[in-house]
């Protein structure tokens, strides 16, 4: 059992390195309809416009390297835009760009659209396969502007993204949930997702509870970190008060390699709350950058704000409903001290290797 517990690093480290390779993957999309026609802007990581172009890196990625008919194949061959089961035509207008898209992964791009269908809108579907074979873990979030009406959808990741979406409520049609209560359950499902694919997140929780021996630790624990990274997702998200992406995800990096030095080297460890909550704050500016990418709706800031926060917190007590009693099960055997130390380890070198790749934008 002892050298089983060995091939835990392996298939952790072979995961978590895979899932490097883009920091933004959320696919955020704005839709615009006006009588026959609409407006279609898709914002998302500059790493896929350079992969779309044939790049190795976005460092290569520039004004004179961006051919716009490459890019307006790409999405010719992945993304249908239709309307009562016909095709609408649509066409690139414009790629816009930050500044720093050739140097930070982070930075987005947006592809700006102009689509005409054949009549009336009523019914609209997007059929996406954009960028699925680059990224495994994509979110699809649309918000749709028709009639001063607004509808947010959001979608987890599949080859194929299918978006039906019904304008006119009284058409006959498939039926999609609006209102503000339907935009808030997205919010929640995004921040459930969000945490579902941080494993950067997800190995802290890991490496701060698996020393736990109480119940009334763990709610001592969880409770720190939660309200610390409460505290910096809405300063951040709101641009109350930031600080620069880097620095937060190179911080992150430091408080999973610290925990696995800690939990390795120090006898006894005391005060884990204090650590959890110090840390937390920065982890709080992590969970921040998903909305700033995506960009709140100004409409809807406070509720989207707060029920992306609910999403992480379920998602969080899941994975610590998950872990602990696993953890508290092993303690019953001889080997659980070397099982410990397994999982430390591990933990301290993806801390390290975190930190060395975002500390110089290695991945």
């Amino acid at each position: 059992m002892l050298k089983k517990t060995f091939l835990i690093p392996i298939f952790f480290i072979i995961l978590v390195y895979s899932a490097n390779a883009h920091p933004l993957d959320v696919v955020y999309s704005e839709i615009f309809v006006k009588n026959s026609s609409l407006n279609y802007s898709i914002k998302v990581s500059s790493v896929y416009l350079s992969d779309i172009l044939g790049l190795d890196n976005i460092e290569q990625l520039n004004k004179e390297s961006i051919d716009e008919r490459i890019v307006q194949e790409y999405f010719d061959d992945n993304l249908e835009i239709s309307s009562e089961n016909e095709k609408c035509n649509s066409q690139l207008k414009r790629i816009s760009l930050e500044q720093d898209y050739n140097k930070n992964p982070q930075s987005p791009v947006f592809f700006h659209f102009d689509a005409s269908c054949k009549e009336q809108i009523n019914y609209l579907e997007i059929t996406s396969t954009l960028f699925s074979e680059y990224s495994y873990s994509k979110t699809f979030m649309t918000d749709v502007y028709y009639k001063n009406k607004t509808q947010n959808l959001i979608i987890g990741y599949a080859d194929k993204v299918v978006l039906p979406i019904l304008l006119d409520e009284e058409y006959a049609g498939e039926k999609i949930k609006t209102g503000n209560l339907a935009r808030a359950a997205n919010f929640i499902k995004l921040g459930i997702h969000h945490i579902f694919i941080g494993y950067d997140h997800i190995a802290f929780l890991i490496g701060i509870i698996i020393i736990i021996i109480s119940f009334k630790q763990a709610v001592k624990i969880v409770t720190a970190f939660t309200i610390a990274h409460s505290i910096t997702l809405i300063l951040s998200a709101l641009d109350i008060f930031t600080i620069p992406q880097m620095v937060a995800e190179a911080i992150i990096a430091l408080s999973i390699a610290y925990v696995g030095f800690e939990n390795l080297y120090f006898k006894e460890i005391k005060r884990r709350w204090l650590v959890a909550f110090s840390f937390g704050l920065f982890h709080g500016f992590g969970f921040s950058s998903v909305l700033k990418e995506i960009g709140i709706p100004k409409d809807f800031a406070i509720v989207s704000l707060l029920s992306f926060n609910v999403g992480v917190e379920i998602g969080q007590i899941v994975i610590v409903a998950l872990i602990l009693p696993m953890i508290w099960y092993i303690r019953r055997y001889k080997w659980h001290g070397e099982f410990k130390k397994t999982i430390s380890g591990t933990i301290l070198v993806l801390g390290i290797y975190w930190l060395i790749t975002r500390t110089f934008l290695l991945v």
